[in-house]
């Protein structure tokens, strides 16, 4: 059976903890250490208006407002946008979709043509 070599740590660097001899480490050694996750970006909150500045105040939003995270798999469109006049007036063209239309939506285009139709007097 393999033995492990138990460390300690002295304060100055890592020494077997039997013998005292320093740990040998290679020229190419990374420690690992833990990773910190950045908190959010601020934002306003659309259920509630109030701004969010951290994932415990999402949270709190989330749970006074009775509303959740969706996940982009829950969409038909995946996340993405698929107005591109909708996108193009909240600067989110970065989030459409791949295959969006370039046309009004049907409501809007009945709109469009009731004024046309009246311009035109008929």
């Amino acid at each position: 059976m393999h033995e492990v070599t138990t460390y300690r740590w002295t304060g100055q660097g890592f020494v077997d903890k039997e013998t005292g001899a320093p740990m040998v480490l290679p020229k190419d050694f990374v420690p690992v250490v833990p990773m910190v996750i950045s908190d959010l970006e601020p934002y306003e909150s659309p259920a509630s208006g109030k701004l969010i500045t951290s994932r415990s105040a999402q949270r709190e939003d989330l749970a006074a407002t009775g509303c959740r995270l969706v996940d982009p798999s829950e969409s038909p469109t995946g996340g993405k946008l698929r107005n591109r006049r909708f996108a193009e007036k909240r600067g989110l063209l970065h989030m459409m979709a791949d295959d969006a239309r370039d046309f009004d939506s049907s409501h809007e285009r009945a709109v469009k043509l009731e004024q046309e139709a009246k311009a035109d007097g008929k």
